[in-house]
């Protein structure tokens, strides 16, 4: 539930505040919940518009590798048991998200067979965009410009996790954690308010790498990429 707040501007659409919204979601955390969780000014409609879709991104990792950890089964005992057997059809749509890959070895050979999901990518883009721009207020004390473009990236190897954490190492980063549930790095350039980086964790499991830039800047970079 929402809280009254007196009015500032929201930092996702920059119209008149109201409500305090949670980054990360409230959901993200069993109880006791922590007694840090951050909160940042919001409309009524921005802080309600995501809610369909963190219910999904919630649901959908919490059903994979996410579930397995600690806090994932305190959750899946505290309301997602609940959640599934009232919304048959998100549980089935996150079930249905569900393939079977072959990995083969360097001779042809059946080396194992992995179960990955797919995900709707626009749902989960849109939670953490959500996310970033709340943390972004929250860490800068100011709203991240509406029109810079943010792309989100899952890290689903080990080599890409070592990619990221190598170029996190060449730069000082802002970070908070809540142990074994969510964490962040982040930092910005200097020259380029709207250019920041970021590391997400969430339940030790779940690892995304986001990047916001000028939007632009971004055109021209991939036009650049597209030329070569």
């Amino acid at each position: 539930m929402n809280e009254s707040v007196s009015t500032s501007s929201c930092v996702y659409c920059g119209g008149p505040g109201g409500t305090h919204d949670h980054v990360p979601p409230r959901q993200l955390f069993p109880r006791p919940r922590p007694s840090n969780l951050i909160t940042v000014p919001s409309c009524q409609l921005c802080n309600a518009r995501a809610g369909k879709d963190e219910e999904y991104f919630f649901a959908a990792y919490l059903l994979g590798s996410a579930g397995t950890s600690e806090a994932g089964q305190r959750l899946w005992q505290e309301k997602l048991a609940r959640t599934y057997a009232r919304n048959r059809g998100l549980r089935s749509l996150i079930v249905g998200s569900f393939r079977h890959r072959v990995v083969r070895d360097t001779y042809g050979m059946v080396f194992r067979i992995e179960t990955i999901a797919e995900l709707d990518r626009v749902r989960i883009d849109n939670v953490l965009i959500k996310l970033v721009r709340g943390l972004y207020f929250h860490t800068f004390g100011e709203p991240l410009d509406r029109t810079a473009r943010i792309e989100c990236k899952a890290l689903t190897t080990q080599e890409q996790v070592d990619t990221v954490a190598h170029l996190a190492s060449s730069v000082r980063f802002v970070r908070q954690d809540w142990p074994n549930l969510f964490e962040y790095r982040c930092n910005r350039v200097p020259e380029d308010p709207q250019g920041s980086i970021w590391f997400l964790r969430f339940y030790g499991r779940v690892i995304y790498w986001v990047v916001s830039c000028r939007a632009d800047l971004w055109d021209a970079l991939r036009n650049q990429r597209a030329n070569e």
